[in-house]
């Protein structure tokens, strides 16, 4: 069962090799927004897997706080519909990458992200195409959705 985090809590150790990624959630699907997410589900992945899931509230945290809880929870990808540009200067200083204009259930998201299968146009958030997520993706150093590392450096 997924456990709850408070955004001052002090950074998780993944498991080596693994990479946590962040799901900002509204009822069962990516939020379309992750300023405005009620919820968050973090998941240790490795190895094509979900190893450990945690949720978390974020109905009424404000900003610069749901970047620390982030960062508490071990967070190095944060999946997601769009997030505002103070958001996203945040993130990145935190060392956190972003893949954008993201939609779907988050199980489904969950499940392509662990196959590699993230750039599938189903996932792509409505009214976008896929040279806009490339664009955001490039302005992070990432040139396609499934080519950062998804093991943790060494």
């Amino acid at each position: 069962m997924p456990s709850s985090q408070d955004p001052t809590a002090s950074a998780r150790s993944p498991r080596s090799g693994a990479v946590t990624v962040a799901f900002p959630i509204s009822r069962s699907r990516i939020a379309a927004t992750f300023d405005f997410a009620g919820r968050l589900l973090a998941v240790e992945c490795l190895g094509g897997r979900a190893l450990e899931r945690t949720a978390a509230v974020l109905k009424g945290v404000a900003p610069v706080n749901r970047v620390k809880l982030l960062r508490s929870l071990g967070v190095e990808v944060l999946i997601c519909g769009v997030v505002s540009r103070p958001a996203v200067a945040m993130l990145a200083s935190a060392g956190i990458r972003i893949i954008p204009l993201v939609s779907g259930s988050v199980e489904e998201v969950l499940e392509a992200f662990l196959k590699e299968e993230l750039e599938d146009p189903r996932f792509l958030f409505p009214g976008c195409k896929a040279e806009d997520r490339a664009g955001l993706l490039a302005r992070q150093g990432i040139g396609r959705v499934c080519q950062w590392p998804i093991r943790r450096k060494a």
